[in-house]
């Protein structure tokens, strides 16, 4: 779809999204489902026609307030969110973000502001968490159950994987992230010690 204007514009902002076409067949991976701007968000929706739903928001550049738009929440600089056929959230991405809600259920919260990135039932683990973190910080994760085992890697590199101490309460995962990038593991389904180095 294109957007033309002949009104003057001191500035303008955009929401662009870049797909890939699949070689076998004609038309797009997924369809735009919805767009919205608000006075502080800029947030668009898009579904794959098997009923998986991602929700894409970014904060305007002149803005310092929220995202808030159909149910999601977040103080961060952009947030995205996948949903599944049922509804349920399968993973979700926050930058720049102290705390990210879903219909009032909230996602995580950081004693500092995060990049996140959380995928739900992946093939090596129940859960996997990618984090960027300036410092140490403090982060609070809502998880389905209780987890066994939480792993910390660097990025793309598997030697040196530690256990993380975890705080549990109430449905919530309690950890702290070390300054830099790391990913952490929940409940891995594979041996951990086997990967490549």
């Amino acid at each position: 779809r294109m957007l033309a204007t002949t009104g003057k514009a001191a500035a303008m902002d955009f929401l662009t999204v870049l797909q890939t076409h699949p070689r076998n067949r004609a038309g797009a991976r997924v369809q735009v489902a919805k767009a919205l701007q608000t006075a502080t968000t800029s947030a668009v929706s898009l579904s794959d026609g098997a009923g998986y739903e991602d929700v894409l928001l970014r904060r305007k550049q002149d803005s310092a307030a929220p995202l808030a738009v159909w149910a999601l929440q977040s103080d961060g600089r952009a947030f995205s969110v996948k949903r599944g056929a049922a509804g349920e959230v399968r993973r979700w991405v926050a930058i720049a973000a102290r705390a990210a809600a879903v219909e009032g259920r909230e996602l995580f919260h950081a004693s500092a502001p995060i990049e996140i990135a959380v995928t739900h039932g992946t093939a090596a683990a129940a859960m996997q968490i990618w984090t960027q973190a300036a410092g140490p910080t403090e982060l609070s994760v809502v998880m389905p159950r209780q987890p066994k085992q939480i792993v910390a890697f660097a990025p793309n590199r598997f030697e040196a994987g530690s256990a993380v101490p975890v705080r549990w309460s109430d449905g919530v995962a309690k950890l702290t992230v070390p300054e830099g990038g790391r990913v952490f593991w929940v409940d891995p389904t594979v041996e951990t010690s086997t990967l490549p180095k």
